[in-house]
């Protein structure tokens, strides 16, 4: 067959029976087929045969309002933020199971959750009762340590380790998206990340807001709790987008980078993580790491890949900036430049050198 053959077919076959072919077709053999001639063009703008990519190739039947279908495969496909959208939250409805059917089944949780009448016909405060909350297959208790599962028809209250088993295949279901009552959010235990965080894709962030909206607004039914919670949530998301920001490599990158104490650091991370409601309320303080003369104990350690084993974390420049500007400081902040003299802190700057080079090569 010619070329002049094919361009007649394309030719003769309307747009309605070009997208059917189109239905059929891989993401390189569409575009391949819309690149032929000026009668096929159209169909690499054809919105419901991105839809379709966007369902079989990557498990998303979501995106944003403002947003084109053939815009999220896109971005999904280059990973322009960092991952893809979260398949998992496709097969959680918007609306849950609607305001009433979600009062009637959750009605175990709603109670524990909601300002209640105790014994003398007092009120208790909405947190108080939130703590109350207890994992229904152990013991483990307290809103910090508590997953709901988000699935229609499920809600059950687990915590961590019996969230990731209630996330194992079984069957054609499969439960991955669960509700954390303490901060208000969605975690995904499939992609082992929250969902909907500052640094995702619009979709993803606009579909997790409107599962959230019902949620919280069902689950924290006291106007001041629920102001607190999304107060909060939106500081979280924030200060964990910073955080996973801020890795070794990023560091190195940086002209300079400063040290903080590394038991206020997991303090902080208990926060940005979920297992802790508020954030930490002791200042940052390194005192305890100075000589009697004020200068550093050149024997502590510090390390960009393990902060858990060390006495200081280093970070960036930026997420120090944000930090002193949002929590209080006790005394001088530790930075690259403060390393003086150079000979008693060789050792450091030998580190130093030696990760950025390791980083960076």
């Amino acid at each position: 067959m010619d070329a002049m053959s094919r361009c007649f077919l394309t030719e003769a076959c309307n747009l309605d029976l070009l997208i059917c072919v189109g239905r059929h077709l891989a993401f390189r053999d569409l575009l391949r087929l819309s690149s032929c001639c000026r009668h096929t063009r159209p169909l690499a703008g054809v919105e419901v045969l991105w839809k379709s990519l966007c369902r079989i190739d990557y498990g998303l039947t979501y995106k944003h309002p403002d947003q084109l279908y053939r815009v999220l495969y896109q971005n999904t496909r280059t990973q322009r933020y960092g991952r893809a959208p979260c398949p998992h939250l496709s097969l959680i409805d918007s609306d849950i199971d609607g305001p009433d059917t979600l009062n009637d089944r959750l009605s175990p949780i709603t109670i524990a959750i909601r300002d209640r009448n105790d014994d003398n016909g007092e009120m208790e405060p909405a947190q108080e009762s939130m703590d109350q909350l207890s994992c229904q297959r152990c013991s483990v208790r307290g809103s910090d340590t508590i997953f709901i599962c988000a699935t229609r028809h499920c809600h059950q209250i687990v915590c961590d380790r019996h969230a990731r088993l209630h996330a194992r295949p079984c069957g054609a279901q499969r439960h991955s998206i669960f509700f954390k009552p303490n901060m208000g959010e969605l975690f995904c235990q499939a992609c082992v990340d929250w969902v909907g965080g500052n640094e995702t894709d619009p979709a993803e962030q606009f579909k997790a807001d409107a599962v959230l909206s019902t949620w919280v607004g069902n689950m924290y039914a006291d106007t001041l709790t629920r102001n607190d919670v999304l107060k909060l949530r939106a500081k979280r998301r924030l200060e964990r987008g910073l955080r996973w920001t801020d890795t070794p490599k990023y560091i190195m990158q940086q002209d300079t980078c400063f040290f903080i104490s590394s038991r206020w650091m997991a303090d902080w991370e208990l926060f940005v993580e979920g297992w802790s409601r508020d954030p930490p309320s002791d200042p940052i303080d390194h005192d305890h790491l100075r000589l009697q003369d004020g200068s550093l104990n050149p024997a502590i350690s510090f390390s960009p890949f393990a902060p858990d084993m060390t006495d200081l974390v280093v970070v960036s420049p930026r997420t120090w900036q944000y930090l002193v500007a949002h929590y209080i400081l006790n005394g001088r902040p530790i930075a690259q430049s403060d390393l003086v003299p150079r000979d008693k802190y060789e050792h450091w700057t030998a580190q130093l050198a030696q990760w950025r080079s390791r980083l960076l090569m």
